[in-house]
């Protein structure tokens, strides 16, 4: 028995799960057809977003389109992971204050982590390559920064000079706001 994936109405063959899913009846039929009308849909709460989506819909104007989305997402979180082991490896146990230029470069690589990340699904969009698979993707990807940003917000209240301390305090309003 084929089942509809997603928001496609080419029928695919039964996954792994497929048989499981109907045999058990984990979900119901209504849950079901629920889940194959799925589309995601995200609203922006964030203070700055707006001046933020003038920034991200000019940057992907100018992403080539033969880059793909998910390439958008793993560079983002590459950058991320890169920059906060940076400050790990200067401050393991986030007590030990770490150079100046690593509080610095890790609040550059969360800009570029989250402005990759606000564009890769506007280049998925644009390219007309969106799929619930790409969104699994990026959402996974995200839960793996968000310990990033976690570790490496935590690393930066052990600086102690005084511009450094206040780029570190701008930079967690910033991720909040």
């Amino acid at each position: 028995m084929a089942v509809t994936a997603g928001a496609s109405a080419v029928p695919r063959k039964d996954g792994f799960y497929d048989k499981y899913i109907r045999n058990y009846q984990i979900l119901t039929p209504a849950q079901l057809k629920r889940l194959a009308e799925h589309k995601y849909s995200a609203t922006g709460t964030s203070l700055i977003e707006p001046f933020m989506q003038v920034f991200w819909r000019w940057l992907v104007e100018r992403v080539p389109l033969w880059w793909a989305p998910n390439a958008i997402t793993i560079v983002g979180l590459l950058v991320n992971v890169i920059t906060t082991l940076i400050l790990v490896f200067y401050s393991p146990d986030c007590k030990q204050e770490a150079p100046s230029w690593a509080y610095y470069f890790s609040g550059l690589g969360l800009f570029i982590y989250q402005t990759l990340d606000a564009i890769d699904g506007k280049q998925a969009r644009r390219t007309k390559s969106s799929s619930p698979l790409g969104e699994l993707f990026d959402h996974g990807c995200d839960s793996i920064s968000t310990g990033m940003i976690v570790l490496s917000g935590r690393a930066q209240f052990v600086a102690s000079e005084p511009m450094t301390k206040d780029f570190c305090r701008l930079r967690v309003l910033l991720t909040m706001a």
